[in-house]
């Protein structure tokens, strides 16, 4: 869905269901949710070079159920085909990292230990267009709700919410009023704001 968008919205929020019925909440929570492994193209590579698709890849595998587990290398952008290209050794040199996808992994981290919903809540799906690619997904625990909307689209969005004060916790940004603006090929964690 993010990647090469072989699939659209609706199938992926299906496929989604699919997994997510097959086990136990608790167990859910314990699987990983794996984006690149040794025996796989590395994620920016699946994703055709595309910084921003890979980013949202990332910050799905970090609001959804289960343990995220980063293969070495993806939190600096490391490129790589199908084995044995993606196993090469790790990129040291600062210079050749990608600074913005290893800080989207640091707030992310950061994101998930503060938000007990994202690690041990409940997930269901909020929002779905299919016509722009919008997915909104909610996070929840008894004290803690976290909403997570994806731009898949190349457009930008309006969402029609029925919150009133929330806060972006990857831009900082306050989201005032009953209308989300959401553009082309970005997500926003949304958590409530008093």
């Amino acid at each position: 869905f993010f990647a090469r968008e072989r699939i659209g919205v609706q199938t992926f929020a299906a496929r989604l269901h699919s997994l997510l019925v097959q086990h136990s909440h608790p167990v859910n929570t314990r699987l990983w949710t794996i984006l690149g492994t040794h025996d796989t193209s590395r994620i920016l590579t699946h994703c055709g070079g595309d910084v921003k698709r890979a980013a949202l890849a990332i910050i799905f595998q970090m609001t959804f159920v289960g343990a995220p587990v980063i293969y070495y290398g993806d939190e600096v952008g490391m490129l790589g085909g199908d084995p044995p290209e993606c196993r090469r050794p790790m990129i040291w040199e600062k210079g050749r990292q990608n600074h913005q996808l290893l800080s989207l992994y640091r707030r992310l981290g950061s994101i998930r230990r503060k938000h007990e919903a994202l690690r041990r809540g409940s997930f269901r799906i909020v929002y779905l267009d299919p016509l722009r690619a919008v997915l909104g997904c909610e996070r929840r625990t008894r004290g803690n709700r976290v909403l997570v909307f994806f731009n898949n689209g190349p457009g930008d969005a309006k969402l029609s919410l029925d919150e009133q004060r929330l806060r972006d916790e990857l831009s900082g940004r306050l989201v005032h009023g009953e209308e989300l603006d959401l553009p082309g090929r970005t997500a926003m964690v949304l958590v409530d704001w008093p």
